[in-house]
C-alpha cells in the first residue's frame, strides 16, 4: 500500500510517496536534511543550493558504500570463522575416526596374534584407544 509523507528537507516541504512505513520516510528525510545541514556548514556551498544537493548527495553515497563495505567484511569475517570452525570439527573427527581404524587394525591383528609386539594384548591395545576416544569427543 502506498503511503503519503510530508516532509521538509532544506526548508523546503515535500511529498514523500511510498510502500515505506511513514516513521521510515520521515527518518530518511531527517538524515538527508541533517546531512544538507552539515555540508551547508563546512563548506562554501551555504547559498548555491546546487552544490548544496550535489554534495549532500555524495555524503550520503558515501556512507551507503562504507555500510555496504563494512557489511561486505563483517560477513567475510563471520564465514572465515565459521570455516575455522568445521574445519576445527572435522580435524576432531578425522583424529576420532582414525582411532577407529587403529582399533579395528589391532583388533584384527589381536585375533591373528594374540600378543601384541609391546607386550599388550589386543584387548589392552583397544581399551587404551577407547580412552582417547573417549577424551576427544568430550573435547568437542
Amino acid at each position: 500500500m502506498k503511503r503519503r509523507v510530508r516532509v521538509q528537507v532544506d526548508g523546503k516541504n515535500f511529498t514523500l510517496v511510498g510502500d515505506a512505513t511513514e516513521e521510515h520516510m520521515e527518518a530518511v528525510a531527517n538524515y538527508v536534511n541533517e546531512k544538507m545541514v552539515e555540508v551547508r556548514r563546512s563548506t562554501a556551498a551555504g547559498t548555491d543550493a546546487a552544490l548544496a544537493y550535489v554534495l549532500t548527495a555524495m555524503n550520503v553515497a558515501d556512507d551507503y558504500l562504507n555500510l555496504l563495505e563494512g557489511t561486505t567484511e563483517q560477513a567475510q569475517t563471520e564465514k572465515i570463522q565459521e570455516l575455522e570452525r568445521k574445519l576445527a570439527a572435522a580435524e576432531r573427527e578425522k583424529k576420532a575416526l582414525q582411532r577407529k581404524v587403529d582399533d579395528y587394525a589391532a583388533a584384527l591383528e589381536g585375533d591373528l596374534n594374540y600378543s601384541r609386539p609391546t607386550g599388550h594384548t589386543a584387548q589392552e591395545h583397544r581399551q587404551h584407544r577407547a580412552k582417547h576416544a573417549r577424551e576427544d569427543e568430550q573435547k568437542a
